[in-house]
């Protein structure tokens, strides 16, 4: 075999694998998916996640909003993990909702609402504004024009 059936050869493998690892995940989804779908008894109740494309709804085992107050949120999120570690289930942040694709949706898992998160606070001497998880650009930017500040870049 020459160098140059090799090298094609090898570029022809490389490919093959590439494309492989590339359709693993939506491949790997879509079995979970199926999975979850099947799984799901008509007597228990059915929560479904999405994104924004409405194309991807996906069984949960369950559909938790995360509590607005920072308190009570850090412990009932501990709590919600320690439940889903010894359940063995995968755990999804959902916010915005604005991936396509399903791939921030984990079938049979538990889905993490956290839009209710929404407190800033702004420290004016360095400028530096700290905003919680579920603060979307519609929250943050009256929010700072209201302190008489503005998104530099976006």
């Amino acid at each position: 075999m020459t160098q140059k059936a090799r090298q094609r050869l090898l570029l022809a493998v490389a490919t093959i694998v590439a494309l492989a690892v590339l359709a693993a995940h939506p491949l790997r989804h879509r079995i979970l998916k199926s999975h979850a779908t099947r799984n799901a008894t008509s007597d228990a109740q059915v929560h479904l996640a999405d994104d924004v494309s409405r194309l991807n709804a996906t069984p949960v085992n369950e559909a938790w909003d995360i509590p607005s107050d920072q308190a009570t949120a850090q412990s009932a999120l501990r709590d919600l993990l320690k439940r889903a570690r010894n359940a063995g289930l995968h755990v999804s942040i959902a916010g915005a909702r604005q991936s396509m694709g399903g791939q921030t949706i984990s079938p049979g898992g538990v889905r993490v609402n956290v839009l209710p998160l929404k407190s800033m606070e702004l420290d004016e001497r360095s400028d530096l504004l700290h905003v919680d998880a579920g603060a979307l650009w519609a929250d943050v930017i009256p929010y700072l024009d209201h302190h008489g500040r503005a998104v530099e870049v976006m």
